[in-house]
């Protein structure tokens, strides 16, 4: 087998059990499905045949973006809510998701994603403040209305009720028009049909 990719980050597990198979009878949808599932930061796989006997693999790994704190430890989560790793101590170069409700850590796996439109929403919403150079520290999830992101001494609050592209647009503006004039603000919180802003 050849591994393509610019950067290794992690091992690939279970390539070895394909070793001895002949590349006529190896279907490359079911084995890249196979070996995504034994492999959590695995994002996605591309396989080649290239004959008599290689197979070349074109793999792309998922990024931590978060650490969700659950009952005995914390889930290291992607962009899209899968479970990278499950850890007992905490990351500090991840945005810390504090959740209403703490999952139980015995209830998930890695390699599972998680269904929770709040903490998906969340982790969309904490990642485009990073494209914008704000850092989101912490994300506090009190509950589908209200999510508050805290970058630094800055508080961004933010719902699941209201389109999420329309807070984002929302958001973008007003952070263009306080680097415009120079100024900062402590509060943004984008629930309402109209943002209130804390100077």
């Amino acid at each position: 087998m050849e591994i393509k990719n610019d950067k290794i980050d992690h091992r690939i597990i279970g390539l070895t059990d394909y070793h001895d198979q002949s590349l006529f009878l190896i279907n490359d949808k079911e084995l890249s499905e196979e070996i995504k599932k034994k492999n959590p930061y695995l994002k996605s796989l591309k396989i080649a045949k290239k004959f008599p006997s290689t197979l070349v693999l074109y793999p792309d790994f998922y990024q931590p973006v978060a650490a969700l704190k659950v009952s005995a430890g914390y889930f290291i989560l992607s962009e899209d809510g899968r479970i990278l790793a499950k850890i007992k101590e905490s990351n500090r170069d991840l945005t810390l998701i504090n959740y209403y409700q703490k999952l139980n850590y015995y209830s998930y796996s890695a390699g599972d994603y998680l269904d929770l439109i709040d903490i998906n929403l969340g982790i969309s919403f904490s990642q485009n403040l990073n494209r914008a150079g704000l850092r989101v520290d912490i994300l506090d999830i009190a509950d589908r209305d209200m999510l508050v992101c805290n970058v630094g001494e800055k508080k961004i609050i933010f719902t699941a009720a209201k389109d999420i592209e329309l807070q984002i647009y929302e958001l973008n503006q007003i952070i263009r028009q306080f680097k415009i004039k120079g100024q900062d603000f402590k509060s943004i919180d984008l629930r309402f049909e109209k943002p209130v802003v804390k100077l």
